[in-house]
């Protein structure tokens, strides 16, 4: 048994039994909440996370008595659950669920394309699942940090294998996309060496020659990027996306960027919103411009779901 789920277990039991008999509405409603994502939690991988936000006044779907949309976001290289925490955060005061993917273990995602795609299935399962407690039928927004956007290709490529009717289910239920500092395959082994060498020299370069030639070893790793990339760059939904990025950033040229969702734009009619700033490092953009950011991303997601609930 893995310590997130015997963590997750002691938190249920903790809250179950021995319940005060003068409890209050608010802390039961947040029992209910915390039962449900226990019970979700428990059918997740351990990178994964599902946290509810509860009723918010106010939120993104106009009515508190609709369930609330999640958010599906994946992290970049080496995530930890504090450092998504912030990200979550913003969502949540939107009134929106979060199932988020971090921790060491997206490495592994990187080099073996198959524990990525195993991921996304499990997501696929709970996101569909028409049980009590299940997400099935909620409107969703997707989110790649880094080397996520790899990810959120392998979940597109995942959506697609389940055949058409699902497929469009998804893409119906999708209100928007957030992207921050986005890596292609390209990117890949300067993402993974500069994770591990934070600062530019020899040993991060090395270690990226060392990856390229790595790959080889790993049956399917580069096919499996470059499937994820090609569904990446050719992504088959049309919803509203917010791009954020710096100029300067060091693992990541914002020129490349700029290519893939001016192609988004033009080729396949999709909103594009962009936040670029002139200088922050490479996923730091949320610590370095708070404001900016949350505006940027709150305006972005209001506005979709907004557009979403009125078709």
């Amino acid at each position: 048994m893995s310590a997130a789920i015997m963590s997750r277990r002691a938190t249920s039991r903790a809250i179950g039994p021995g319940l005060p008999l003068n409890i209050h509405v608010a802390p039961m409603v947040r029992l209910m909440s915390s039962s449900v994502e226990f019970s979700v939690n428990e059918r997740l991988p351990s990178c994964a996370l599902y946290k509810s936000a509860g009723k918010v006044d106010g939120g993104v779907s106009g009515d508190s008595s609709k369930p609330n949309p999640v958010a599906v976001v994946f992290g970049w290289i080496g995530s930890s659950r504090r450092n998504v925490k912030k990200y979550e955060e913003i969502y949540h005061s939107l009134g929106i669920d979060t199932i988020t993917i971090s921790g060491e273990e997206v490495k592994t995602h990187v080099m073996k394309p198959a524990k990525s795609l195993a991921v996304c299935n499990s997501i696929m399962d709970i996101l569909t699942d028409e049980s009590s407690d299940g997400l099935a039928a909620r409107p969703l927004l997707l989110s790649g940090f880094s080397i996520g956007g790899y990810q959120v290709g392998n979940m597109m490529l995942t959506v697609k294998a389940r055949g058409e009717t699902e497929q469009s289910r998804f893409h119906d239920r999708l209100a928007c996309t957030v992207f921050d500092s986005i890596i292609d395959y390209q990117g890949v082994p300067r993402g993974v060496s500069a994770s591990i060498f934070p600062v530019d020299s020899v040993m991060q370069h090395a270690l990226q020659q060392i990856i390229i030639y790595g790959f080889a070893a790993f049956p399917g790793a580069v096919e499996g990027q470059k499937a994820s990339s090609d569904m990446f760059w050719n992504f088959p939904c049309a919803a509203p996306t917010l791009w954020i990025y710096s100029k300067d950033d060091k693992l990541v040229k914002a020129k490349n960027m700029k290519v893939v969702h001016d192609y988004w734009a033009s080729k396949m009619g999709v909103d594009v919103s962009t936040l670029v700033l002139e200088s922050s490092p490479h996923v730091q953009h949320l610590r370095n411009e708070p404001e900016r950011y949350t505006n940027a991303m709150k305006e972005h997601i209001t506005k979709s779901f907004a557009a979403h609930y009125a078709k």
